[in-house]
């Protein structure tokens, strides 16, 4: 029976962890009877979320993908269903919501005709997930509701907490944080009767952006490490990365600037490993506003860019568009480059809203304050002739804005440490005890390859020995 991702344990990873080889061999085997079919894709659905919390989503999708192409699947009805909807939260997590909620819709539509309440809810909580992230909050409130209701026409707990803990973050989403925290609330006093650590972690998280809104950045600090640790515990790769970007925040807006980064940096590394693309383009989103908030203009700079490439990896871009746009256009006032802010205003104002919203820590008001600021350096004309030029800008005109900017670099903490996915094989390599010639094997790669990776990496780390980069690794959370 396939399990959802909230209902995941750290026993049950671990016991998958002692028998994935034997698995993915049984998966590659060559036979052709519906039988067979019939077990391997049980199989495959079974481990969606042992692949999804590991970290492995291409893999997932590549086994998905043979099992939705093959001619036997449209027997097994139900068996499609959890097809269509993993390959639907595989996508989701790799940023594609476009794509992935195509696949919920079809696996909704199944669920009409084939009837299986557990399932239909299922699908139903993953429509509303991908309508909250692209800002249809409204349509998603009504899917969450609908949620809770077959949850509680199950009687089951797990789905109650769950349909709990999505209306709480959409709650707040919408402003209501008074029943975002009783939603949250419920959620917690169910999740923890029954010990659902990851819904629990995800309901702290909850609580802390309720906590941060309220400019209660020491309370917020403490929900969001009460879920990093709890996603620790069940080895989520993809759930400590979130709750450290949040963590990092709250962190700098307390003065703990050396910290946050750190944090934040840690967090980018994570979404890298787990191909998030979506979680590694709010990733370096957050990073640059730490960056920006400490002072660090070279390096958010630096950042931006790489979050305004990322962003078109993304169907949920017009919000990280928006507000990368919107700390761009605060990095301009910073460095004085007021025609290039204003430029900027025009762009954000014709792609979604009409003012700048409050993304500054500790200011409220900041849209018609920044507008304000940046007319009192220019001509009347001037603003709107700029304003009007901006309208037309492209993403690719606001990286090239940004890389002919020369500001002062002050941090020593850049996107330099950052390792690439195939250094992080390499590194995790050395740490098993693999020498050259075996990471090589391994990776299908020559050891001259191997030994250019960790020349590179030593030289990211300021290190010169392979224990010393796994040692270092691990202190900045780059080895989990």
């Amino acid at each position: 029976k396939p399990l959802t991702i909230m209902h995941v344990d750290e026993g049950w990873l671990q016991r998958i962890d002692t028998c994935y080889d034997s698995m993915v061999s049984f998966l590659g085997w060559s036979h052709h009877t519906e039988q067979w079919f019939e077990r391997r894709t049980r199989l495959i659905v079974g481990l969606i979320c042992y692949w999804a919390v590991r970290g492995h989503l291409l893999e997932a999708q590549k086994w998905l993908e043979s099992a939705r192409t093959h001619q036997a699947l449209p027997h097994y009805p139900h068996l499609h269903i959890d097809v269509l909807n993993g390959i639907g939260v595989v996508l989701a997590h790799r940023g594609l919501l476009d794509q992935a909620y195509t696949y919920h819709q079809q696996a909704f539509s199944l669920c009409t005709t084939h009837p299986d309440q557990e399932r239909l809810n299922y699908v139903t909580k993953r429509i509303g997930y991908i309508l909250a992230v692209r800002g249809k909050h409204h349509e998603a409130m009504h899917m969450h509701e609908r949620s809770l209701a077959l949850a509680r026409e199950l009687d089951d707990t797990a789905g109650i907490a769950d349909a709990y803990m999505n209306l709480g973050h959409l709650c707040h989403k919408l402003g209501n944080n008074e029943a975002a925290q009783h939603a949250l609330e419920q959620s917690i006093q169910l999740a923890h009767e029954i010990g659902a650590k990851r819904i629990l972690a995800w309901s702290w998280i909850g609580l802390g952006h309720i906590a941060q809104t309220q400019q209660c950045y020491d309370l917020a600090q403490q929900n969001y490490d009460h879920a990093c640790q709890l996603f620790q515990e069940l080895h989520d790769k993809r759930g400590i990365a979130w709750s450290m970007i949040y963590l990092s925040v709250s962190t700098s807006r307390q003065g703990q600037i050396e910290q946050a980064l750190a944090v934040a940096n840690q967090s980018v590394v994570l979404f890298q490993t787990t191909h998030d693309q979506r979680g590694l383009s709010w990733g370096y989103y957050y990073l640059s506003q730490v960056n920006l908030v400490s002072g660090n203009f070279d390096t958010t700079r630096d950042i931006l860019c790489h979050t305004f490439r990322q962003v078109t990896l993304n169907d949920d871009s017009t919000v990280l568009l928006q507000r990368a746009l919107q700390l761009t256009i605060l990095l301009m006032v910073e460095l004085k480059q007021f025609a290039e802010a204003t430029r900027l205003v025009g762009l954000a104002h014709s792609l979604h809203s009409h003012h700048i919203s409050n993304i500054q820590p500790g200011t409220s008001d900041i849209g018609p304050q920044l507008i304000r600021q940046i007319q009192t350096h220019l001509s009347k004309a001037q603003f709107t002739t700029l304003w009007h030029t901006g309208r037309q800008m492209r993403i690719n005109d606001v990286i090239q804005t940004l890389r002919e900017l020369s500001p002062k670099p002050v941090s020593t903490i850049t996107t330099k440490r950052v390792l690439t996915r195939r250094e992080i094989d390499v590194l995790e390599a050395v740490a098993e005890g693999l020498s050259n010639q075996q990471i090589a094997s391994h990776l299908t790669i020559s050891t001259g390859t191997v030994r250019t990776h960790l020349n590179t990496i030593y030289g990211k780390l300021d290190v010169q020995s392979r224990t010393a980069a796994v040692h270092s690794a691990r202190k900045l959370g780059m080895l989990v």
